[in-house]
This record gives C-alpha cells, structure tokens and sequence, in this order.
C-alpha cells in the first residue's frame, strides 16, 4: 500500500518541482519576449510616457559620452521598462530591461548607435510594461553628426 503511495505522489512532485522552476527561470524571460513581440507587432505605442532627454531631433557630436535616456511616466504606476534602439523602426540595436526610470548605454553599445546614427535616425523606444501587457511608452529620434 504505501509502495503504491509513493508511486502516485511521485509524478505529482515532478510536475510540482517542474512548474516551480519553470516559473523562476522562464516566465520572466517569456515576458520580455512578449513585450519585444507585442511592440514589434503593433503600430502604435500606447502615450502616458514623456522621454526626457534626449529630446527628438538632438544631434549628437561623434566624440560625446553616452548620455542618460531619461523618462517620466504620467500614471507614476509603472515599474518595469524596455528600451529599445533601433535604427529605421526594423535593425534592432540594443533592448534591455530595468526597473528605474532611466539608462545609460555603455559605450561599446553607444559606439554602435552613433555609427549607426551617421546616416540614419535611431529610434529610442522606452515602453512601460506589467508582465507582458505594454501600458505605457513613448519613442524620440536621435543622430550623429558627421564632424
């Protein structure tokens, strides 16, 4: 009776273990695949957000540091970001994500954008996200000078 026992709950503890770990490893990694998937196939960004700095139009010397993308959210609801850097709205540069309200590329990344901005709007996208539902977001221009 008992061996029986143990043969029934063993599979109910597998799956159990199983859904736990799936849960710490994975479901954060699917929501920000969702978020990137969400964004890339909508047309719009939902507003409620103001970038900053930089704002849209700025034209960056190609000797400059990397600068702090800067946000406010107008609901003050949101906690969790994506930013993302794209170049023509379809090379994707760089998208991270973080829970403050600003980010400051590294230089290697930023090397990437001002080369890429020589010849080409950057597009900064900063969305605002609860598990894989995008909330909030906004999108300014950047470029590099050529001297």
């Amino acid at each position: 009776m008992n061996d029986k026992k143990i043969i029934v709950t063993l599979p109910i503890v597998f799956i159990i273990l199983g859904v736990i770990v799936w849960q710490l490893f994975f479901s954060e990694k699917d929501h920000k695949q969702a978020i990137i998937f969400n964004w890339r196939s909508s047309n719009t960004i939902p507003g409620n957000l103001i970038i900053t700095y930089p704002l849209s139009g700025t034209l960056f010397p190609p000797e400059i540091a990397s600068p702090t993308i800067s946000w406010q959210e107008k609901t003050g609801d949101i906690k969790n970001w994506c930013i993302i850097i794209h170049v023509n709205q379809d090379k994707e540069l760089i998208s991270t994500f973080l829970e403050e309200q600003q980010w400051q590329p590294d230089p290697e990344p930023w090397e990437q954008i001002k080369v890429h901005g020589l010849n080409n709007d950057v597009y900064i996208t900063v969305l605002g996200y609860q598990k894989d539902k995008i909330l909030s977001g906004a999108q300014t221009i950047i470029r590099t000078s050529s001297d």
